[in-house]
């Protein structure tokens, strides 16, 4: 049982960083190819990824501390056990996103506009496709953050964020043809 926990909690976590580590080289060197052509690119900081990476690893260490100490259980209840290993998985999962979101990346090269995710394939729209356009705003603590909608005519949609790197070279590219 304490190998089945210690394979869940801690080599799985260490392989799918390791993994997202490659895939975020291989992110740049994409990156830095499509720039070259000349293309707009608008992708999530990459803080972002390097955030969720330490929180990942926090999560790893914390589960190798409690493994190490003894069973958690034998120390407290039942219901304390289930609390401390729920929020430990809420923060690695919160921690996982983060790192998955920061490969979402927009390209916009003459008449296209790809968007690439680490879990699907790249989707190729084309401007000439943009039935709507419609940017959003909201008040915030640290002050307002802009959101920009671009609707497809077979029903696709993106969204932009104003933190995302390019974020106002892209809106005023859009603006222009439209």
């Amino acid at each position: 049982m304490k190998n089945i926990t210690i394979v869940i909690t801690v080599v799985i976590p260490i392989i799918c960083c390791t993994v997202l580590l490659f895939l975020k080289e291989k992110n740049k060197r994409t990156n830095r190819n499509v720039k070259k052509k000349g293309a707009i690119v608008v992708s999530v900081p990459e803080v972002g990824f390097w955030i969720g990476f330490v929180g990942t690893l926090v999560f790893v260490v914390l589960m190798i501390l409690q493994l190490s100490v003894g069973n958690l259980k034998e120390i407290v209840s039942k219901r304390v056990f289930l609390l401390v290993i729920l929020c430990f998985g809420l923060f690695h999962l919160a921690a996982f996103v983060l790192m998955l979101k920061s490969f979402y990346i927009i390209t916009l090269s003459n008449e296209t506009i790809t968007v690439f995710t680490v879990l699907m394939a790249p989707r190729i729209m084309y401007k000439t496709d943009i039935v709507d356009m419609r940017t959003q705003t909201k008040k915030t603590y640290y002050g307002e953050a802009k959101r920009m909608i671009i609707y497809f005519s077979n029903h696709k949609r993106i969204k932009i964020e104003s933190i995302m790197t390019n974020y106002e070279i892209f809106k005023k590219e859009i603006e222009i043809d439209r």
